[in-house]
């Protein structure tokens, strides 16, 4: 097999990588959803994709790619056809933690970079192992929820609703609470507005709970994964203000009412395990803990 490497384009390759996402959920090899990528891409506007995103093709047609989240973290994706081991997959490494090492610098000492893996992938623990990596104590909860089963109503505060988030004159209040719930939040106006544009984004599943006097107090965001009709909440959060009075768990409600009526099968939402306030709500709200991603890590 011939294949060439390049770095990130444009939004052509967020479409190929997000049909690999979902050809390996497919497969079974659930380690990524499509969402990730969109957020990953287009939270804010300072993750530069052009330099952090490397892809591997065979003529057109996308093998594998590795996102570096400078300075530290490597992750990649590989067609559900190829092996761990294989030299696609040895390129997207040595790029990857060759681009940590460059952001790291060699003025510090004991310098480590780090990747995930889902326990049920044997594969790339065994991969990832022979390239040094070692587990660590650091989880991510997998959670998830069948919608093929009836579903409560949210139940909200008198006077309260949950809606999409509306027109252009509300997107600074929306911004102002992912602000207030993911402090410090890179997360602008500007990057909001370029998100609403991006694949994969529909305002019908960018939900906000709103006060009687018309303030925001917890939202959420659903991304649909159409193939294997399983969606994301990608992220979640309540604002300061407002927590305790059970809004953060109704706006997930309503969004997984919202998935039903789209025809998802299937919720997903991910927090790591040292987020108690997190987990207590995704549990209430009916999903499961169904794995855990691991963070495995190695010195350079």
């Amino acid at each position: 097999m011939s294949w060439t490497a390049r770095m990130y384009r444009d939004e052509q390759d967020l479409v190929a990588m997000r049909a690999l996402v979902a050809a390996n959920y497919a497969a079974g090899s659930v380690k990524d959803h499509v969402g990730d990528l969109t957020w990953g891409v287009y939270q804010n506007t300072v993750f530069d994709p052009h330099t952090s995103i490397r892809l591997c093709e065979d003529d057109g047609k996308l093998l594998g790619y590795v996102w570096v989240h400078r300075p530290s973290d490597v992750q990649w994706t590989l067609d559900p056809g190829l092996t761990e081991g294989d030299a696609v997959a040895q390129d997207l490494v040595a790029w990857g933690e060759a681009a940590c090492a460059a952001a790291l610098g060699t003025a510090a000492n004991n310098l480590m970079i780090a990747t995930s893996a889902p326990d049920d992938l044997h594969e790339r623990i065994a991969f990832i192992s022979s390239q040094g990596y070692a587990r660590t104590d650091e989880i991510m909860h997998h959670f998830e929820q069948d919608l093929e089963a009836s579903l409560p109503e949210p139940m909200l505060p008198p006077g309260w609703t949950i809606r999409p988030v509306g027109n252009e004159d509300e997107w600074q209040a929306r911004i102002d609470i992912h602000r207030d719930v993911w402090q410090p939040s890179k997360v602008t106006l500007e990057a909001y507005r370029r998100l609403r544009n991006a694949p994969g984004y529909d305002p019908d599943l960018d939900l906000v709970a709103v006060t009687p006097t018309g303030e925001y107090g917890a939202y959420c965001i659903c991304w649909l994964d159409e193939q294997n009709r399983c969606a994301e909440f990608e992220p979640v959060g309540t604002c300061s203000t407002f927590r305790r009075l059970g809004v953060g768990k109704a706006v997930v409600i309503e969004g997984l009412r919202r998935l039903q009526q789209r025809g998802m099968r299937r919720a997903v939402v991910y927090t790591p395990d040292t987020n108690a306030p997190a987990t207590k709500l995704y549990l209430s709200a009916g999903f499961k803990i169904v794995n855990a991603h691991r963070l495995y890590s190695k010195a350079l």
